[in-house]
């Protein structure tokens, strides 16, 4: 058997990548992060219970998941939408805490792709894959169905053969919540994702309406009663930590809650207005 042959290493995200050559087949191959990585980890878990406990919009995802965990979830919504028939890498290997995908070359991210500017016709492109991954998981009443990471970072536009490919749907979902429930705040996450676009305040308001097309009355209702607030307490709590871990590290302050802020006041200032329109 021939040994398998690291050809890249990609340094983003929660765990480590690389692009490997294995039996004549390449391989994107997911692991634990490294040392530096695993202390970044260790105080991201140390965020969970307060992120899913005192931040609303954040209640139904589980981030203290084990590594171990979050693959399996990802493997398990990978083979669903493949079986599916929704484009997606195929699942490998999972072993432990490691899996293997299959490397899919000629894509771009979405989050390269509307980087900056208005593409509505882009945005188009990835709302309809979005929106069948919904519609088939809302047939199935199965919330593993669901992207539960819907950065635009993980939808890849396949150049070659003009096509969506849906990646890393890692973030493990809230068992205690009903389906609807988790549906709504996969939405709620998904509009957070839109409001923090380095866009005007009108373009970004393209995007939701857009967005909204694909949401029933009853999404709506579910995600305007999603307290789009961040409590005293947990901005407190919160600043404390960050200014701690400033002065300890002997670097400037990192808010840490600055994606779900940006949230809060453009779905105040405009968002809120779009889905109530």
């Amino acid at each position: 058997m021939a040994p398998t042959k690291v050809l890249k290493v990609f340094e983003e995200g929660t765990f480590g990548a690389a692009l490997v050559e294995e039996e004549g087949r390449l391989l994107v191959l997911k692991y634990p992060p490294s040392k530096s990585g695993w202390r970044a980890l260790l105080a991201y878990a140390g965020y969970s219970w307060p992120l899913q406990n005192l931040l609303p919009t954040e209640r139904a995802f589980v981030y203290s998941a084990s590594i171990e965990e979050r693959l399996q979830k990802e493997a398990r919504t990978l083979e669903l939408w493949a079986n599916a028939g929704i484009p997606a890498p195929n699942v490998c290997k999972l072993s432990g805490e490691l899996i293997a995908l299959e490397y899919i070359p000629n894509t771009v991210s979405f989050r390269k792709l509307l980087s900056g500017r208005l593409d509505l016709e882009a945005f188009d492109k990835l709302m309809e894959v979005y929106s069948q991954i919904r519609d088939l998981a809302k047939q199935k009443r199965d919330p593993d169905y669901l992207h539960s990471d819907p950065m635009f970072s993980n939808f890849l536009y396949d150049t070659e053969n003009d096509r969506v490919i849906a990646v890393d749907p890692g973030v493990v979902l809230n068992p205690q919540f009903d389906f609807d429930t988790l549906d709504a705040y996969v939405l709620d996450r998904t509009l957070m994702v839109i409001a923090n676009q380095n866009l005007p305040d009108s373009d970004i308001g393209k995007y939701v309406r857009r967005f909204k097309d694909q949401m029933s009355d009853e999404d709506v209702t579910r995600v305007v009663s999603i307290p789009h607030v961040i409590p005293v307490v947990a901005d407190a709590y919160f600043s404390v930590r960050n200014w701690t871990a400033a002065k300890v590290k002997n670097r400037q302050m990192v808010d840490n809650l600055v994606a779900i802020r940006t949230y809060c006041k453009n779905y105040h200032a405009f968002i809120e207005d779009i889905l109530l329109e």
